[in-house]
């Protein structure tokens, strides 16, 4: 995410580095059952709102992100 071709592509500031996520947070994350909740409607109102968004989700995922990823964006 940090390489400069994808960062032009995404329509990223050259500038702005991207990061990882923290494992404390992830690991609260899970363990508050967030995952599974319906974040749909929520980035609906975020685009709706005009804010851009990059949905970035892989198949190795904890949740199964690759066969819920395509619900949230449609």
């Amino acid at each position: 995410m940090n390489n400069a071709t994808v960062k032009a592509q995404l329509g990223v500031e050259p500038g702005r580095k991207f990061t990882g996520g923290s494992a404390v947070v992830y690991l609260s994350f899970r363990a508050s059952g967030d995952g599974m909740r319906n974040s749909a409607p929520l980035l609906t109102d975020l685009v709706n709102d005009g804010i851009r968004l990059l949905v970035y989700a892989g198949n190795a995922g904890t949740f199964g992100e690759e066969v819920e990823i395509g619900a949230t964006t449609d």
